[in-house]
């Protein structure tokens, strides 16, 4: 199944790579052609790197079109909060926290007093 975030970079990236003489022509028109995959709508899709537009094939040709908000959601991955990697607020050490927000203010003040 088609990641049109993951396409479009690798897309993007690749079309930097050609420009930069990093890869040929003949590298860069496999690799595209790899990119070139199945959406949950049942459609082929590719990204032009000459044009930077989504094309769909409609069973007969390439034709410019955007994927729809419900394709483009399906590649957004889904966030886990059971994953997350933010601190434990309860945790913290408040005196510590407002020690230093006050040395930073204090630092603040006299460099805008000074300056």
């Amino acid at each position: 199944m088609i990641n049109f975030a993951e396409v479009e970079k690798s897309v993007r990236i690749l079309t930097h790579q050609f420009a930069n003489g990093e890869i040929g022509e003949k590298a860069l028109e496999e690799k595209l052609l790899k990119l070139i995959d199945v959406a949950a709508d049942g459609n082929y899709w590719m990204f032009g790197h000459r044009s930077g537009r989504w094309f769909r094939y409609d069973g007969q040709s390439w034709i410019s079109d955007t994927p729809g908000a419900t394709l483009l959601a399906q590649a957004i991955p889904s966030i886990s909060h059971e994953q997350d990697n933010l601190p434990d607020w309860t945790s913290l050490d408040w005196s510590e926290v407002l020690l230093h927000l006050f040395v930073l203010l204090t630092i603040g003040g006299v460099t805008y007093y000074y300056s």
